[in-house]
């Protein structure tokens, strides 16, 4: 989502976990290390760890909502009982890491959280969280492997439904990963010749296995397309906003639309030491972020009544160059209920250090009904990526080849 979550390492089990599979992970390997039974389980991981009345370990034989727990991934206790994990974790996963450290897991957070652990000692440092939640549509944007394409049309040949070109197929198969969906794999492959696919297409083969075996929609990019990083999440005003400043609530929760009130431009004639400062983003994220103008001078500011500040420009991040013009592109937008975590750690925090940066054709290319405030955040000119902790979806759309819901049309319009 991208995929920008936090990552984490657990020695001797494996490297890039997510929260969900870092939980999962350990479960699984407490399985089979120790051999419990259903309460044995429930006793060493209980429900109060993951602290919603939806609870932790399962029987899947049991009633619950299947959308909070892996169904797809379900786990056996002495080949009787058969148990599903949670898959809802967010701030509760500090929690597990207590519990898994206790029993002898060796944990280290990967990306942005590490930064926050390993905090100065300084009283004067100070660790914040903002937290920007609600739904927040996030963008992928990508290709299909060069490698297979043209297996993906020989795949074609093999259908027997009405699955005919390759933006069909990839919905499809898509859709195969996705919770709520209707089009699971039994359905997929009943459109299909499946005995000539395995036969023929060896790539393709190898994908429905993965299918079988339980894989999300994210680890599905991960097989069949190339991707830009990161992707582009859509910050609009219903969003809501929160900040904390060592533990402390200085801004509690309230809509961005509040948070950012009225806006007027900068006159940097009348405020040099703003257009120094704008002058500083612009000479630190230049390059990263392709923003095509030489000063500052160039730039429309708008500021708040608290020096919150906003830019609408036309670039393109150098992430995303090599996805503009190219053949067989996808864009997937998730229409996400997320919590997005910005974790900084800073000497003397102060609000008027908070710039948005928004996509000057994101209007065009979202067409949403909320005002759109920016996809990125930064702290003191430093683009904060954040941790996307994603409570479910409202929807995921896959659109290959739409040249109006294209990067290119996003970036260049």
């Amino acid at each position: 989502m991208a995929k920008n979550f936090t990552k984490y390492k657990v020695e001797g089990i494996g490297e890039n976990l997510n929260k969900r599979e870092l939980v999962f992970k350990i479960v699984e390997d407490y399985i089979l290390k120790k051999q419990p039974n259903f309460d044995e389980l429930q006793n060493v991981f209980p429900d109060k760890i993951q602290g919603t009345s939806q609870g932790f370990i399962r029987n899947a034989n049991d009633e619950f909502d299947q959308e909070r727990f892996n169904i797809k991934k379900p786990l056996v206790l002495n080949t009787t009982t058969t148990i599903v994990v949670s898959n809802q974790w967010g701030e509760n996963c500090k929690d597990f890491i207590v519990l898994a450290t206790a029993l002898g897991y060796q944990i280290e957070p990967e990306t942005i959280e590490k930064q926050i652990v390993n905090t100065n000692e300084n009283n004067s440092t100070d660790k914040v969280i903002i937290t920007i939640s609600g739904r927040i549509s996030n963008y992928f944007f990508g290709r299909v492997k060069e490698e297979l394409f043209p297996e993906f049309e020989k795949v074609l040949e093999y259908g027997i439904g009405e699955i005919k070109t390759i933006g069909e197929l990839l919905v499809a198969l898509h859709s195969t990963t996705l919770v709520d969906s209707e089009n699971d794999l039994s359905v997929f492959q009943s459109k299909f010749n499946m005995a000539l696919i395995h036969e023929n297409c060896e790539s393709f083969s190898d994908i429905i296995n993965e299918i079988e075996q339980g894989i999300d929609h994210y680890g599905l990019y991960e097989l069949i397309f190339d991707e830009a990083s990161n992707g582009v999440n859509v910050m609009e005003d219903d969003a809501l906003i929160s900040i904390q400043v060592n533990k402390e609530t200085i801004i509690s929760k309230q809509k961005l639309a509040d948070f950012i009130g009225e806006m007027d431009y900068v006159d940097f004639d009348e405020s040099p030491a703003i257009l120094n400062h704008t002058q500083v983003f612009l000479d630190k994220n230049k390059e990263t972020f392709g923003i095509d103008v030489e000063t500052a001078e160039e730039l429309e500011l708008l500021s708040n009544s608290s020096e919150v500040k906003q830019i609408s420009s036309w670039f393109v991040p150098e992430d995303f160059t090599d996805f503009i013009e190219c053949e067989n592109k996808v864009v997937i937008e998730h229409d996400n209920i997320v919590d997005l975590d910005f974790y900084i750690t800073t000497e003397n925090f102060n609000v008027n250090k908070i710039l948005f940066l928004k996509y000057a054709n994101m209007e065009e290319f979202h067409k949403s009904e909320p005002n759109y405030v920016g996809s990125y955040i930064f702290y003191d000119s430093k683009n904060i990526i954040p941790d996307q902790n994603i409570e479910r979806d409202k929807g995921i759309t896959l659109e290959f080849e739409n040249n109006k819901r294209d990067l290119a049309y996003l970036m260049w319009g």
